[in-house]
């Protein structure tokens, strides 16, 4: 017989299924930065156990003789989040960093899975 869950319960992950019964799909979200702090909102949202990531590429250069590597994002002011469950949006906007997401109106837009 399966537990009946009460209001307060904290429910394990396993636990957990979406409106129409089954699993809850990873969803991912465009959030919006600031320039050329791409970086630094991957390294935050790691530390919230958040998968992010943004496309980029490496540049290779010399100064001096010396050879320095360094990523730069494809599209800039743009990092890929993959939250399991809805993102607490006024979270994320507390850090300063990320300044929204992309949405129709006031509604997020998931990426679809297809993309």
């Amino acid at each position: 017989m399966p537990r009946r869950w009460k209001m307060g319960d904290t429910v394990p992950l396993e636990n957990i299924r979406g409106i129409t019964g089954g699993e809850i799909v990873p969803t991912w979200y465009a959030l919006k930065v600031l320039p050329m702090k791409e970086s630094t909102v991957l390294e935050y949202l790691k530390s919230r156990g958040v998968h992010s990531c943004y496309p980029s590429r490496e540049k290779v250069y010399r100064i001096s003789g010396r050879t320095h590597r360094r990523q730069y994002p494809i599209i800039t002011q743009i990092v890929y989040s993959k939250f399991l469950r809805e993102p607490q949006w006024d979270v994320l906007k507390a850090r300063r960093i990320i300044t929204g997401v992309f949405s129709y109106g006031e509604t997020p837009i998931a990426i679809p899975k297809d993309i």
